[in-house]
C-alpha cells in the first residue's frame, strides 16, 4: 500500500507513489515490458502487420504486394547465382531424382513414369524343330500334325512369329499341298492354309512365315500341320544336306 508524508502547508515531503513523468525510458529494464502492458491498439497492429514503421512507403507497399525480391545473397554450392539462380553442373544426383519404385543401380534405368527397371527387360522365348534325316509322308486329305514339328513356349502377352523352311513334293502332278499352323487348337491360316500345286516327284520350296495376334501370358503349343491335296502321297523331305526347320519365337 502506498503512503505519502505532507507538511503543514499540504506539500508532499515524501511518498511511496511515483509522480507524474517520474519513469524515464532509461529506467525501464530491457525486456521488462510485456504484451499485457502494451496498448491493445499496438497489439492489433502487430497482429495485422499494418504499421510498417522504420521503412519507406515503397518498401511497405512491396511487402504488402509481395512483389519479387530480386536482391539475394550470392549462392554457392548446388545452386549458384544472386539474382537468377542456376543449378550447378553435375549437382543433380540419383538421390535428388523423384522416383516412385525400384532401385537405382548399374543394371537399371529410369523410365518416363519415374520407376527404375532392370536394363534389357525379359528376353523373348523361342523354339524350333529341326529334321535332317528321314522324309515325312502323308496321304490324309484333312489337316493333321506334322510329326515332331511342334514348339511349346511360355510367353508374355505378346504375339509370336512362326515359320517353316522346307521342301515338299507329291508323287501326283497338279496336286495342292496345304500347310498350316495351329496355336492352342486354333488354325492361323484359315481352314486350308497356304497351298501350292505340285509337279510330280519334283521338290519345291514350301517355306513360309507368319505372325499371330497377341497371346495370353501363358504356355502355348504351336504345331505345324499339313495335308495331301488329292490322291497319291505328299512328302516333306529331310536329308543331311537338305533339312527342314519349323520355328516360333515371341515378339516383345
Amino acid at each position: 500500500m502506498g503512503w505519502t508524508v505532507y507538511n503543514s502547508d499540504g506539500k508532499i515531503l515524501q511518498s511511496a507513489e511515483l509522480g507524474d513523468n517520474a519513469v524515464t525510458t532509461a529506467k525501464i529494464l530491457d525486456d521488462a515490458v510485456t504484451v499485457a502492458k502494451l496498448a491493445n491498439s499496438i497489439n492489433t497492429d502487430i497482429d495485422a502487420n499494418t504499421a510498417k514503421t522504420g521503412i519507406t512507403s515503397g518498401q511497405a507497399g512491396a511487402i504488402t504486394a509481395n512483389t519479387a525480391k530480386v536482391t539475394n545473397a550470392t549462392h554457392t554450392g548446388d545452386v549458384t547465382g544472386a539474382t537468377a539462380l542456376t543449378i550447378a553442373a553435375g549437382a543433380v544426383d540419383m538421390a535428388m531424382l523423384a522416383t516412385t519404385a525400384g532401385t537405382a543401380g548399374s543394371g537399371t534405368f529410369l523410365r518416363g513414369d519415374g520407376q527404375w527397371q532392370a536394363a534389357g527387360g525379359t528376353a523373348p522365348t523361342f523354339g524350333r524343330f529341326k529334321r535332317t534325316a528321314g522324309n515325312l509322308t502323308t496321304t490324309s486329305t484333312s489337316l493333321e500334325d506334322v510329326s515332331g514339328a511342334v514348339v511349346t513356349i511360355t510367353t508374355g502377352a505378346f504375339p509370336v512369329a512362326y515359320g517353316l523352311v522346307a521342301s515338299a513334293r507329291s508323287n501326283t502332278a497338279q496336286m495342292n499341298i496345304p500347310l498350316n499352323v495351329d496355336i492352342d487348337g486354333s488354325l492361323e491360316l484359315g481352314a486350308q492354309g497356304v497351298t501350292q500345286r505340285s509337279v510330280s516327284n519334283v521338290e519345291q520350296n514350301r517355306s513360309f512365315t507368319g505372325q499371330s495376334a497377341a497371346l495370353s501370358a501363358a504356355q502355348h503349343v504351336i504345331q505345324l500341320q499339313w495335308a495331301n491335296g488329292g490322291t497319291g502321297t505328299t512328302y516333306l523331305d529331310a536329308f543331311s544336306n537338305q533339312g527342314m526347320i519349323f520355328w516360333a519365337h515371341e515378339i516383345r
